[in-house]
């Protein structure tokens, strides 16, 4: 799993991977990989303009009042965190995800044994 968080008012790092969450969904779906955003402290309009204008195709939910977010450790957006198969949180990318990263990070995962 991808789980990314994010917020509309983030800018330009969450603008700038965007595109880069949407590919690696498309990419990686069909392999058994599943991203998830979750919307830190935004309010619902500009959040749903945010993915519209990245087309982003895979789930998200908001998180108002940045209680998944506390859970997760997360100290500012965006942040990223790549689980394992076991539910176990295996790395964590701070700052802007690009199409390498997140290709490194998953392939290593996918190379492991179920």
């Amino acid at each position: 799993m991808v789980l990314n968080f994010w917020a509309s008012w983030c800018i330009p790092a969450c603008y700038d991977e965007a595109p880069t969450l949407e590919r690696t969904w498309q990419a990686y779906k069909d392999k058994g990989v599943v991203v998830v955003g979750v919307n830190v402290q935004d309010t619902e309009e500009p959040a749903r303009k945010f993915l519209a204008r990245f087309g982003h195709s895979f789930p998200n939910a908001p998180d108002p009042k940045g209680h998944v977010a506390v859970d997760y450790g997360v100290y500012g957006v965006p942040e990223t965190f790549f689980i394992d198969r076991r539910g176990q949180v295996r790395f964590k990318h701070v700052g802007a995800l690009t199409d390498e990263a997140a290709r490194q990070r998953l392939e290593s995962l996918l190379e492991e044994p179920s």
